[in-house]
Parts: C-alpha cells; structure tokens; sequence
C-alpha cells in the first residue's frame, strides 16, 4: 500500500512514537496517549502506520525493561469490523502485526505483536459469553491474566473514544479499563473526552494542515445554484426537485444533440422512516 506522504502525519506519527516509548519507560499503567485529528484526516491510516511502526522499533529500544506489546482494539458498534478489515489488509502485506478476532486466540492469552479487536457491546456487559467465567477459563479476564503472566504489556486503543462519555456508559467503560489496565491507553477521535484532552501526552492534527494537504476542503456549498428568494416560503424539498427536474431536461436535449437516444434518470433517496411518513398522509 502506497501511502501519500502527508506532512501532517509525518509529524504525528514522530509525537506519537516519542510518547509511547516514553510511557512504556514509566513505572505505573493507564497511561493516556490522546490523538485528536479530524474527520477525512485519515486517522485508521496513520494508526496502522504508527503501530507498524513501534512494532518495528521496538526491538532497538534497549532501555525498556519489557519490549513484548500486544494491542486490542475497542471500537462501538460494528466500527471494530471496519478497522479489522482495513488494518488486516494493511498488515497482510507487511505481516508487522497479526490481526485476530475472539475466536483466533490460542493458550488462552494473547502474543506480542497481536491486535485483537472488540466492540464496546462484546464486554460492556457481565453475562456476555466472551466476558463470564468458564469451566475451561476462556474469559476475557482469564486472558488478561494469562497475557501478564506471559510478560507481556498491554496497550489499548480506543477508537472514537468520544462515543463512550456520559452517563452508564461512561461509567462501564470505566470499570472494563480498569479490568484490562492496560500499560497505555491510545485514545483516538476527532473530539476527544475531557480524560483525554487533560493529558499531558496529546498529538493533536489541526485542521488547517488537513486542508492545506487537500485531504479536505476548506468548506461545502451544497445547491449553489439555489437563491434565497427562489424559495420565497416554500418547502425546499420542492424547489430542490423542480431544479433537478430542470437539470435533467438540460441534460436530455444535450444528449439528442449529440445524436444520442439516452433519457437520463432523476435519483431520489428517501429517508429511512418513510414508512412513518406514509402513516400521516
């Protein structure tokens, strides 16, 4: 995978690596590395390039007492399976990492250079199969265990680590933190928690150095060509469509002129609670 070389993620990436072997030097854990860029900045890409990264360095880094990291991967919803899939084939090529879901854990412990990857839904709750204790002792806690034991620290990543503040759930992403306790806690989003924002050890994109790679633009004008005073107190689903209408009939005659029998389509895509709607009418 050729990547593009992003100024901006040139100089993350080094914030970030002098951070992380800083804090894997330290004496305690849950130590909290925030990265902060936004949307469109590509930041699963420059993650897999920094992990790939550590994984490759690590090695030379004679100073630290323990140089055996696995990683797991906490993202909500089904967002963990985007990433596994992007990260698994990013690493397929460069095989610095091995990508694994529940089912591919062997010895009921996780190895260095492994990346497990969970949803919050999987261990959010104590009666979940992956989460209570077994006759055989394949839980998550038992795998925690079974990993320190082997000697190996832990560092978590927290995608979209903003979607997991407030209330209930706040509180039980608290206490599964405190279950893995993770030597490192990488904490990513385009908003980050108040935790995150607080610590010391943040790596943070502007947006201006997205835009200034054209990565993003600077602004959207959706319906340019739609004035103000052409709605004149209508609804704007309405004057949206007569101008569709208008553009497609422009369209149409530029085709007969060219001698081409080509009627184009007006697309409509309606929202997803249109059942709803029909209820009313």
């Amino acid at each position: 995978m050729k990547l593009l070389p992003l100024e901006y993620r040139i100089e993350a990436l080094k914030e970030l690596k002098s951070y992380f072997f800083k804090l894997l030097k330290m004496e305690f854990s849950r130590y909290v590395l925030a990265f902060q860029a936004p949307t469109g900045s590509g930041k699963t890409v420059t993650m897999a390039c920094f992990l790939k990264e550590i994984v490759n360095e690590l090695p030379t880094h004679f100073e630290l007492a323990n140089r055996n990291v696995t990683y797991i991967w906490i993202a909500p919803n089904a967002l963990h399976l985007q990433s596994y899939q992007s990260l698994s084939t990013f690493y397929n090529e460069t095989r610095d990492i091995r990508t694994i879901g529940v089912e591919d854990i062997t010895d009921d412990c996780l190895k260095p250079n492994e990346m497990l990857f969970l949803n919050w839904q999987t261990i959010n709750r104590d009666d979940t199969l992956f989460m209570r204790e077994t006759e055989r002792g394949h839980s998550f806690r038992e795998i925690l265990y079974q990993t320190i034991l082997n000697d190996t620290l832990i560092v978590v990543i927290i995608d979209e680590e903003h979607l997991m503040a407030g209330g209930k759930t706040a509180e039980k992403a608290e206490q599964i933190l405190k279950v893995i306790n993770a030597k490192i806690e990488l904490r990513i989003s385009a908003t980050l928690t108040d935790k995150a924002l607080r610590s010391p050890y943040r790596v943070m994109i502007s947006r201006e150095a997205v835009v200034k790679e054209q990565m993003i633009k600077k602004g959207v004008h959706l319906n340019p060509k739609v004035k103000a005073q052409e709605q004149a107190g209508r609804d704007a689903d309405i004057v949206l469509l007569e101008k569709a209408l208008e553009k497609r009939k422009e369209i149409e005659i530029a085709y007969q002129e060219a001698g081409a029998n080509i009627r184009p389509l007006l697309l409509i895509q309606l929202p997803s609670d249109t059942h709803k709607f029909l209820k009313k009418m």
